[in-house]
């Protein structure tokens, strides 16, 4: 029968049923290709190399932490270093509460986006990288905690690591820190913190690296009678033992009253 309302062949059919599935088959493949490959370059950050939803330092999510932190202080009259421990602790709580262990993890492989000197971040993100640092170390993640603070280190991250009272050997945790940084300009401010916390070795090691082994030795051999000196970060002051009454800054740590030291 001919004409186009002639009946096809049942062998006919089947061949032509085989062939457009396999074409079929073939479209869908390249599709589910192309979305892949969508997936895989559209959504990522160009800045951070981090998915669009990840958590980044300026994102929506840390500013809505920080409107919280803000908001909580709204009429507070503590000020000094009691104003400064009551918004460390807070600021920490709230990254606690707000991200997840994976969150964090993001957050420090996001960290290059930010300025690598410290007086070129912003108070904001200075902040948060101290709070991101104290969660780890929190969390037992100290090996991160290192990583961090040896690509992006916040200012007066000894005080902050010394003072929160709860991290074991946080001048080793700095020191660590210090050693396995590759980066010349943060090298040079973690140093500076070690030179913030013993000053007199500070005076008497003009290399960065003499000068952070000389604090870790004399630490190891003296943590034990060691204390935080609460004075420490407020300023200057007249030194028990300077001659003559001189003037010189507090040191990070005190000998226990008790000691023999």
């Amino acid at each position: 029968m001919k004409g186009v309302h002639a009946m096809e062949r049942p062998e006919n059919f089947h061949i032509r049923k085989r062939a457009c599935q396999g074409r079929f088959r073939s479209i869908w493949f390249a599709v589910a290709v192309l979305m892949a490959a969508g997936c895989s370059t559209e959504t990522r950050n160009a800045d951070s190399g981090l998915p669009d939803r990840a958590v980044t330092w300026n994102g929506p999510r840390m500013q809505e932490i920080e409107r919280e932190w803000r908001n909580a202080f709204k009429g507070s009259t503590s000020t000094g270093k009691t104003r400064w421990y009551e918004e460390r602790l807070l600021h920490e709580q709230l990254l606690r509460d707000g991200l997840s262990s994976i969150e964090i993890e993001q957050l420090v492989d996001s960290c290059r986006t930010m300025h690598e000197r410290a007086a070129d971040r912003t108070e904001q993100e200075n902040r948060t990288l101290t709070s991101v640092i104290a969660v780890l170390l929190d969390r037992g993640q100290r090996d991160t905690a290192v990583r961090l603070i040896a690509l992006r280190c916040p200012k007066r991250i000894e005080l902050a690591l010394a003072c929160a009272g709860h991290f074991k050997d946080p001048i080793l945790i700095l020191a660590d820190a210090f050693e396995r940084c590759e980066l010349p300009m943060t090298k040079t401010e973690i140093a500076l913190g070690f030179r913030c916390a013993f000053p007199s070795l500070g005076a008497a090691h003009q290399d960065d690296d003499a000068l952070v082994a000389a604090c870790r030795r004399w630490y190891d051999a003296n943590k034990k009678e060691l204390e935080v000196n609460l004075q420490y970060g407020i300023g200057p002051a007249i030194h028990p033992d300077g001659p003559d009454g001189r003037v010189v800054p507090h040191t990070l740590f005190v000998f226990r009253k008790n000691s023999d030291e």
